[in-house]
């Protein structure tokens, strides 16, 4: 076009490379699929050991983030309680408790056993 050039078309062309505000964004979204790529791969696997007993599973059994049934079941600060899985895979991105957003490590994960 007459005039001056854009920036997308002179990155078109091979120049320079995206703004950092635009690479921030890629990487955000980027994690983001990571994350959901996670939970699709644990939700498949709780899929496939899926056991109907033909009755409801007891509430304080599942997971309040990933509604799957609790394996290694850890309690948080908060009281909160989710499969440790979970836990720990939220503290791979994250040093927050997923309910509070307080600080959280996993020393202060408690083992919860009903």
């Amino acid at each position: 076009h007459a005039g001056g050039s854009s920036s997308a078309s002179s990155r078109s062309r091979g120049g320079g490379s995206p703004p950092p505000e635009e690479r921030r964004a890629v990487a955000a979204f980027s994690s983001k699929l990571d994350l959901f790529n996670t939970d699709a791969d644990t939700a498949a696997e709780d899929a496939e050991s899926f056991e109907p007993s033909g009755s409801a599973i007891p509430e304080h059994l599942l997971d309040p983030i990933t509604l799957g049934i609790m394996r290694d079941p850890v309690r948080l600060p908060s009281g909160k309680t989710l499969d440790r899985r979970t836990v720990e895979r939220h503290l791979q991105h994250h040093s927050t408790d997923p309910f509070t957003g307080l600080y959280l490590r996993r020393e202060d994960l408690i083992d919860d056993v009903r």
